[in-house]
């Protein structure tokens, strides 16, 4: 083909349309599918180099997509930085997340609407961190032992149990503090291998148990908060 020119190929009602544009940078093949247009070219003008103008015909398809499509581009350029869908997943999993992120993109628009100072980044940190603390998998129950009012005697054995309130705690890894004497980080006791008579020391430990308490990272770190999270839930249950 030789720029501009354009070529059809139907199959029910998707519309493939290849255009062979030439620029100043040079010839460039385009290829778009479409679900709604018909095949069909359209004369447009445009300014080359030295101020001429020419006319040229280019598919509707293509000048449908122009005109309609800069919303999509904008948020292409927006979302450049933040997307999460990456080559080595696989093909219906990049396009999940990819779904997923418009989904996020469009809420973000939305959220302006009331929250017009906030930016994207800021935006998704939030959401990110409200659904670690709501669904992360390594979770603590605090329990708030409040004493409740009397009531009849028939009652009396219910009154007596603690209220339990489950509250959402994300538990986070680190590694321990460098001693500055021998410039590595200091060791503690994995609490899960001791429990199970192994002793083993580790750099890891956790930031948010009571006492930073060591862990070997991530086998007995994830062990770990998961039976003390069944635990937790069974006593609610």
């Amino acid at each position: 083909m030789k720029a501009p020119d354009s070529a059809f190929m139907r199959s029910g009602e998707l519309l493939v349309v290849k255009f062979q544009d030439k620029k100043a940078s040079g010839e460039k093949e385009i290829f778009l599918i479409d679900s709604k247009g018909s095949a069909g070219t359209s004369s447009v003008e445009r300014y080359e180099k030295g101020g001429l103008k020419k006319s040229f015909l280019k598919p509707n398809s293509i000048i449908d997509y122009n005109k309609n499509m800069g919303g999509v581009d904008l948020s292409d350029s927006a979302l450049h930085h933040t997307y999460i869908a990456r080559k080595t997943y696989r093909w219906f999993v990049k396009l999940a997340l990819h779904f997923f992120t418009r989904l996020l993109f469009n809420s973000y628009i939305m959220y302006k609407e009331v929250q017009s100072n906030i930016s994207l980044d800021d935006f998704l940190m939030s959401y990110v961190c409200e659904t670690m603390e709501e669904t992360g998998t390594a979770r603590k129950l605090v329990r708030d032992f409040s004493q409740k009012p009397k009531r009849s005697s028939s009652q009396l054995s219910l009154d007596r149990s603690p209220k339990v309130t489950a509250k959402v705690i994300q538990h986070f890894a680190s590694k321990t503090d460098v001693d500055s004497q021998s410039n590595r980080h200091k060791q503690k006791r994995c609490i899960f291998c001791h429990m199970n008579k192994v002793r083993k020391m580790t750099i890891y430990q956790c930031r948010t148990c009571d006492g930073q308490s060591g862990f070997c990272f991530p086998e007995c770190f994830e062990k770990f908060h998961l039976i003390s999270r069944k635990n937790d839930q069974e006593i609610i249950n």
